[in-house]
Parts: C-alpha cells; structure tokens; sequence
C-alpha cells in the first residue's frame, strides 16, 4: 500500500511526530510512505500552484492518508490549517475523497481530543473514510507497551484499507445562515477598575458583524478598550516550534521582521547604540568606556573565567537542582506563596534538570558556562 504522510509540524522531519512515523515505516516495510512536509513548506504550497498540485496528485495515488502533526495548544498548527483552508478555497476536494485516512499526533495530552475532532471533521468534509487516530505522548516511543500500541494503531490502518471497511460519517456538515447583528441600546458602561482593555481580532473590512460586536464590546468597557487588529500586525508566520522564546521571550524571527512590524524602532549594533546615546544626551563630548574592558585575542585565550566559580555549571557535578530550588524559594516564602499548581511545576522543573545531570547536554539556556 501507499500510505500519504501530510506532516503539520514546522519542524519538518526533524519533529518528534515524524520520529513516530520513522518508526511505523521500520515497522512495515512492505508498505510505502511519501511526506510531505506541509506546515514547514506553507509559504511555497500557498505561492506555487506546482508544490500544491504535486501532494494532490500524490494524494489521488495513494491508498491512504496519514495526518501526521504535533498538538501543541488544543488543535492543529496554524500553518496546517491554512494547507487545508487552501484545499477548500482551490476546490481541491476530489483528491481526498474516497481515501481512508488516520490520525497520529505528539503531544503532552493537553486536550488532544479537541484536535483530532476537528482533524475527523475535515476528514468527513472531504469525504474521506475515517478509520482511526492515536494520540502518543513525547516521549512513548522509549517505552515498549507504548510502541506496541502504536504498532497495532497502524496494523488497524492497514487492515481497514485492505478489506475496504465500510465508512460512516461521524460530523454532519455544517448549515450556515446570513444573520446580520444589531448592537442593543448602550448599556451603562462595566467599571474597569483601572484596568487596561485590549481586543483582539482579525475583522476584516467585509466583516460586517464581527467590527459591530467588537465597537459593542469596546463601548461596554467605557470605550477606553485598546483594538488590536491582527492583520495590521503583519505577523510573519506561525509558531516554529523552536521554544527559543522560553529562554528569553526573544521570537525566532529575525529583527528585520521586527522592525517591519513595530516591535522596534531602528536596527543596529552597538555602534548604533552609542550614536543614540550622544543624541539622547546632546553632550558635545562623549566618552565611551566598553565595560569589562575587551581582551585581546591572547589574552582571550588564556583568561580566567569572568564568572564566578558558583556561576558556572559543571556536567556531572552539580548538587541537587531540586533541593537548592525549593531551598532558594522556600527562603523568602515564595514557593508558600505560590498556588498549588504553580507550586508543583517548580519542583518538577527543578527535577527535571537534575535528570539531566549525568547525560550529554540537552538543553542550553542564555549565559550559561559549561565546562568539561
């Protein structure tokens, strides 16, 4: 059989998903498995009616589709959502239908369910046969009874599409209706209690009801509420999937982007700095003293660390993580004083990286000195 792998993370085939589709192939070799790489490749899908033929003639000879994508927060990637935009506003529908098709996505179980309803529900809209979904965790692939169970999710694929199994459709279709919206009569304004307001939304100029509901909102907080229009923002893309913005809150996006959308004001070094900074202070002479003081190449070579012994962290000699947190926190009372919840994910945290101490570095924060 040819099994069609519709890959939705941006990752491409570096993602964890496809590590679990690497591993179905392994496991039936006597099957054949083309991917494609779809939120990765958006931008050339989207632009280039070539890339999007190419996966619907792929489609339209295979026996199967596998939608393939990691869950990161309650459904698909957005990138992913926009291919399957794309295969309804092109009328691209035929290629899907009559293909039986399964689910596999990666997740840490943070409402799966929600996902793969949607994911059923195109499916049906396409009127593919649905024949399954698997929901694996991270990292079930180290655990044997997990791989088993992954093993016979796609033995089950196998076996619907070879003896034709009967489709039943689960979702009906939607039924839509032209409704226009008309705001009531002000109402006394809600007190905001000094709070700042902010809406967001995506209207565009031929959303006629959804601008009425949000000017209705706006006025219902004494109109003093910020609009945010996603479309003015000019967001460069989805979600990489790269974390980068869990070390320091700095998107992956390059500054050029940045400043395209106003997230800064002017591009530049530290050169630029120091020019900014005569301005600023408008001193005829400024003095401009690089602190520390920069080494030489030689001496760069043979200096001692700028940091202190305690803040550099040596693999395999670290004392317990865990321990030294709750002790850090538990000083001041911050960890009392913290909901349960947050509470707890603290201490995991913290003994999450103390696992990490005795094997090859996985992880790499900002200014952190590792020594051997």
């Amino acid at each position: 059989m040819k099994i069609i792998v519709l890959n939705g993370s941006p990752k491409g085939d570096n993602s964890v998903t496809m590590q679990f589709v690497a591993f179905v192939k392994k496991k039936f070799p006597q099957h054949e498995f083309e991917t494609f790489n779809i939120a990765q490749r958006i931008r050339q899908i989207e632009s280039s009616g070539e890339t999007f033929n190419e996966i619907l003639e792929a489609i339209k000879l295979s026996d199967g589709v596998l939608w393939a994508f990691p869950l990161y927060v309650c459904l698909v990637h957005s990138h992913y959502k926009r291919f399957i935009e794309l295969v309804f506003e092109r009328d691209a529908l035929d290629a899907f239908r009559g293909k039986y098709a399964a689910i596999l996505t990666t997740s840490v179980h943070f409402y799966d369910h929600t996902a793969h309803n949607y994911m059923h529900g195109i499916c049906d809209d396409l009127g593919m046969k649905f024949c399954g979904s698997y929901s694996a965790g991270m990292h079930d692939l180290f655990e044997e009874a997990e791989r088993k169970k992954l093993v016979l999710f796609a033995q089950s694929i196998f076996d619907a599409i070879g003896r034709a199994a009967p489709f039943v459709r689960q979702f009906p279709p939607l039924t839509t209706q032209s409704v226009r919206y008309t705001p009531e009569a002000s109402l006394p304004a809600v007190d905001a209690a000094g709070k700042k307001v902010v809406i967001v939304t995506d209207a565009r100029e031929q959303d006629v009801n959804l601008g009425r509901m949000t000017e209705r909102f706006k006025a219902a907080v004494g109109g003093q509420a910020e609009v945010v229009n996603l479309h003015d923002i000019g967001i460069k893309g989805g979600c990489l999937g790269c974390i980068q913005c869990g070390y320091d809150n700095t998107c992956v996006y390059s500054g050029k982007d940045a400043l395209e959308i106003g997230l800064v004001d002017e591009l530049g070094g530290l050169r630029e700095a120091i020019i900014h900074a005569k301005r600023a202070t408008q001193l005829p002479k400024l003095e401009v003293r690089l602190l520390p003081e920069p080494k030489s190449a030689i001496e760069g070579i043979f200096a001692k660390p700028d940091k202190d012994e305690t803040d550099i962290i040596h693999a395999g000699t670290l004392p317990s993580v865990s321990m030294r947190v709750r002790q850090l926190l538990a000083s001041g009372g911050v960890l009392e004083a913290l909901p349960d919840s947050a509470r707890a994910g603290v201490i995991r945290l913290a003994e999450r990286i103390e696992a990490f101490k005795g094997t090859p570095i996985l992880l790499l924060g900002p200014e952190v000195n590792l020594h051997w």
